[in-house]
């Protein structure tokens, strides 16, 4: 009973938050390819765009469900118990 107790603390939220975080990171990825093909077409630099657009894409998203994470990470160290 104890074990199920911590390791269910707080997968609500962790739950929750994966899906919003992968909506941004891929929105802004995609957002961010295009603009690259928009001021650089076709300069078969694929790799670098695909690293810069990767890296503030993950960046972005990241600090966007920050808050989230920090509520989860609380609820995980205070013993949440559901409703």
């Amino acid at each position: 009973m104890i074990l199920r107790a911590c390791v269910c603390t707080g997968l609500t939220p962790a739950v929750v938050s994966i899906a919003p975080q992968a909506g941004i990171n891929f929105s802004v990825y995609k957002f961010l390819c295009g603009v690259w093909e928009a001021w650089w077409p076709a300069s078969g630099k694929d790799d670098v765009k695909s690293l810069v657009s990767g890296s503030v894409a993950g960046i972005t998203s990241k600090i966007t469900m920050l808050p989230l994470d920090i509520v989860k990470k609380r609820m995980e160290v205070s013993g949440y118990t559901p409703l």
